[in-house]
């Protein structure tokens, strides 16, 4: 009697721990990964037109276009607002990371990187779906969508290699598994005039003009 007693309580734990175990499969929806996030034509043409957004929101609507404006003697305050009078000051202080001091570093930082690896994850998507014979409409809305990428994608290059020592470099190819090492702001910058001239010739290209392509929609 005393061994069937025990024998219930393990039976059901053994139950419990498959049921939960069968609930931990589930794939979880609401946090996409990569592949599912660009799995339609639209998806990619989406976040690719909405990517200048991004890179222009992460300098106006924050505390560095004023500092930089102050370094550039384009602005002048003597008072702390946007960190102006620090960053005003002749000869220079130096633009330290220490806690306290000015909170947007990371946020910059954060904004820019994280916005060209976006541009890049699409411009990935898009040669797959050519690669795989899809298209977004038009071999010509393909060559607008893949311009546009490249520009956005030198867009946060160039603002990170302008404002900070070293960053990533993210182009084209780049697996979004794949976390770039620190580059010096030279090379970054590099980069980002290499994918701004890749922008501009195939914004050039004859095939960019039919339909579906340049000039650029509103949207």
């Amino acid at each position: 009697m005393k061994q069937t007693t025990r024998l219930v309580p393990a039976v059901l734990f053994v139950l419990a721990a498959a049921g939960c175990d069968a609930g931990l499969s589930v794939d979880n929806l609401v946090n996409p990964d990569v592949e599912r996030v660009f799995a339609t034509p639209a998806a990619i043409e989406q976040t690719i037109a909405s990517g200048y957004q991004g890179c222009h929101n992460a300098n106006a609507n924050n505390n560095l276009m004023p500092q930089v404006l102050t370094l550039a003697l384009e602005s002048y305050s003597q008072l702390n607002n946007f960190f102006m009078g620090p960053r005003g000051g002749i000869p220079r202080s130096p633009v330290t990371n220490i806690r306290g001091t000015d909170g947007t570093h990371f946020n910059n930082f954060s904004s820019y990187s994280r916005g060209g690896r976006l541009s890049v994850n699409a411009l990935n998507a898009l040669d797959k779906l050519i690669t795989d014979g899809g298209t977004l409409g038009t071999a010509a809305q393909n060559l607008r969508a893949r311009s546009f990428a490249f520009f956005v994608v030198a867009c946060n290059q160039g603002w990170l290699a302008m404002t900070f020592d070293s960053a990533g470099i993210v182009a084209p190819g780049l697996a979004s598994d794949i976390v770039p090492p620190l580059a010096g702001a030279k090379d970054v910058m590099i980069n980002a005039l290499a994918l701004l001239d890749s922008a501009i010739a195939i914004a050039n290209l004859p095939a960019a003009a039919l339909t579906g392509g340049f000039p650029m929609p509103d949207t």
